[in-house]
């Protein structure tokens, strides 16, 4: 069967179209929706689809909306008003008494069907408990990484260094947290590309990476409190405040005035401070 793609806009009718090419391929043979699965985003659009195949049906089956059927679902259209009513009434019939059969799901949900079929093939036993949301897994496995971390692993020494670059930036010394925030940061789409060049590093390129690091924020810092006192000492010599400039407080103005402030005595604000979707950041760096 050739692919069928259907691309417009919200509102077009593709759910119309959808649910009607669904009918017809499940009145080609009476328990052809036993192998037909339709796979949506949410609940909603599920239950929507779901309704629109069954409505559909319903009304073939009393006679009802066959011209409509026979233009939207391509069908044969010599085919016999009666033949179209009997075989919707017996693919209604069969999914009404078979509805687990009727596989309209979202991905989640098939996704933990495909799961609960190979549990005894990749032997989970059947009183597991799955966590969709992974924040749970993720603090879980930190958790258990701190209890388990020995004073001789190179990881110990690393989590010392931290807790003393804390201490030094006078930060919390909430250590985990941090790990967890670090954690979900590195499982996170845009990590994955970069995992197995991640994982291959070396202590060594860590100690390498830190210091190449290291002197690009205190270069970074050091021109920052350039461009900040010669913001500072212009708006001095001219009377001027961050409210006088376009946009305010919310505005370029304010990059080189209190926001580059904070970030010069505060490291961790440059995130709140220099968001990437900022426009005058983007159009800076382009």
């Amino acid at each position: 069967m050739p692919v069928k793609i259907l691309s417009a806009s919200a509102g077009s009718g593709k759910t119309y179209n959808l649910a009607m090419f669904y009918v017809r391929l499940a009145m080609e043979k009476v328990d052809n929706y036993e192998k037909i699965l339709a796979i949506t985003f949410t609940n909603a659009a599920v239950n929507e689809m779901k309704n629109r195949i069954l409505n559909y049906l319903f009304e073939l089956s009393k006679g009802n909306g066959i011209n409509d059927y026979r233009t939207y679902a391509a069908v044969n259209q010599n085919e016999d008003d009666k033949h179209i009513i009997q075989k919707a009434s017996e693919v209604l019939n069969r999914i009404v008494h078979h509805y687990y059969n009727f596989s309209v799901s979202t991905i989640d949900s098939f996704l933990q069907r495909l799961f609960k079929g190979a549990l005894y093939e990749i032997g989970i036993r059947t009183n597991y408990e799955l966590i969709v949301n992974n924040e749970e897994v993720i603090e879980q496995a930190v958790n258990d990484f701190l209890l388990n971390l020995d004073e001789h692993q190179t990881a110990f020494k690393w989590l010392v260094k931290f807790i003393k670059n804390n201490a030094k930036d006078n930060k919390s010394f909430s250590y985990s947290k941090q790990l967890i925030e670090l954690t979900k940061e590195i499982n996170k789409e845009f990590f994955y590309p970069f995992e197995k060049d991640f994982a291959s590093l070396t202590e060594e390129d860590f100690d390498q990476l830190e210091e190449i690091l290291k002197k690009r924020i205190n270069d970074f810092i050091e021109k920052a409190k350039t461009f900040n006192k010669r913001f500072s000492e212009l708006c001095e010599k001219t009377d001027l405040t961050e409210n006088d400039f376009y946009h305010a407080s919310s505005g370029p103005a304010s990059f080189l005035g209190s926001k580059l402030l904070k970030f010069i005595n505060e490291k961790s604000s440059i995130g709140s401070a220099f968001k990437l979707d900022n426009k005058y950041l983007n159009e800076a760096l382009d």
